[in-house]
């Protein structure tokens, strides 16, 4: 119930002050943008959300999704798990992080990719664990991080292009949610 008044105030509000929703992934759809530029375009949107408490439910999946692709285009496996350790204060955080990171794959039907990143997470925390990490070298959890981001590259391959998967997969998530990818004007 205190859920329920707080929207009805914050509509209010909105209503009050002149502000409406634009639907910039109907605004999207509607103009026929190309892929490649849809993609961007969807992106400039939600990472303007800065805060993820700004984005929906929806909003926040597609962001993890492309975040993760873009991290690890970037450099791989390490690349992503250095990232988030620096966006975060503590390890229940970075898996809080990183499982929404798989859930949010797996809500777009990249069960592969979201398979290979929740199989490299375990073995990079078991590879680390304290108890069991006292001999290891660094360069053994990079060669490991390395090969799973091999495994990730040959996912990315059987697109002609590595952005046609994700740009398939996202708007087709984007396509069931329309109504949650908006802005306040």
């Amino acid at each position: 119930m205190k859920r329920f008044l707080f929207f009805l105030g914050l509509a209010a509000a909105l209503i009050s002050t002149g502000c409406t929703k634009f639907y910039y992934a109907k605004d999207l759809k509607e103009k026929k943008v190309v892929e490649f530029k849809w993609l961007k375009e969807m992106e400039d949107y939600i990472f303007n959300k800065k805060n993820a408490d700004d984005r929906t439910p929806p909003e926040d999946m597609f962001y993890l999704a492309c975040y993760f692709d873009a991290e690890m285009q970037r450099g791989g496996f390490a690349m992503f798990f250095k990232d988030i350790a620096s966006r975060t204060t503590n390890a229940e955080d970075a898996d809080r992080v990183i499982g929404d990171t798989i859930q949010a794959l797996k809500s777009m039907n990249m069960n592969d990719r979201a398979g290979v990143l929740e199989e490299t997470y375990n073995r990079y925390q078991a590879m680390n664990d304290p108890d069991t990490a006292a001999g290891r070298k660094k360069t053994d959890v990079e060669k490991m991080l390395e090969e799973y981001s091999d495994r990730y590259y040959r996912l990315s391959a059987e697109d002609r292009y590595y952005l046609e998967g994700l740009i398939e997969k996202t708007s087709a998530y984007v396509e069931q949610n329309l109504d949650d990818f908006y802005i306040m004007r």
